[in-house]
């Protein structure tokens, strides 16, 4: 049975083997790019990808963005996101909390409850033991009350005028690290984008000069 490379070479429209070479490049990585392309279409060289160039916009106008900010501008900003964060895990606790009075509603019913025989001890304390498990890892509020203790710490420090210039700088040097490590890491990928289409274009370039001499 012919494969999508063999079938052209008995219908008869892949008549050498300049025609079947140039039809298996498809199967290799550096023609991934026309994977979903016909198997006849013709070799396309390959280009980077938009995308990590987009991106790499993004974060210079992103730093540019952080420079030209007022300090008043960066604690509003920044505020706005701690009042977000408070939000949810305020929301965390309450869905916490409901789902653990959900558990302990039916624990204390499986504590309650009689087994008929001895052998229906082992029941009991599987119920028992699922229903612990799920408080234990569900029902438990510490690590959101912690998030939100320290997110409203941070909130309350906002109001101290006397720190404001100091966490306006702080909060500048953190947005500037973060958009440079963005320009970096886009950079370095796009970078890598740009190696991987030469290659593949050489890898073909090189293939079809060889083919030629054939």
């Amino acid at each position: 049975m012919p494969t999508g490379y063999t079938a052209g070479i008995l219908d008869g429209s892949i008549k050498s083997f300049k025609q079947f070479a140039t039809t298996c490049v498809r199967a290799f990585g550096a023609a991934i790019h026309m994977r979903d392309e016909s198997i006849s279409k013709k070799y396309e060289p390959r280009v980077p990808d938009d995308y990590y160039m987009e991106r790499l916009e993004e974060a210079r106008e992103e730093l540019q963005k952080v420079k030209d900010l007022s300090d008043a501008q960066i604690i509003k900003n920044h505020k706005k996101e701690l009042l977000d964060e408070e939000k949810r895990y305020k929301k965390r606790i309450d869905e916490t909390l409901e789902a653990k009075k959900k558990l302990d509603t039916i624990l204390s019913d499986v504590h309650k409850w009689t087994p008929p025989t001895e052998e229906h001890q082992e029941f009991k304390n599987f119920m028992k033991q699922q229903l612990d498990d799920t408080i234990r890892q569900d029902g438990d509020t510490s690590y959101y009350d912690d998030e939100l203790r320290h997110v409203q710490d941070k909130l309350r420090s906002l109001e101290d005028e006397k720190k404001f210039e100091q966490i306006a700088t702080e909060l500048r040097i953190r947005l500037i690290e973060s958009a440079e490590e963005s320009i970096e890491s886009y950079t370095k990928r796009y970078d890598e984008e740009v190696k991987r289409c030469d290659d593949a274009n050489k890898w073909v370039a090189d293939l079809m000069n060889s083919i030629e001499k054939i």
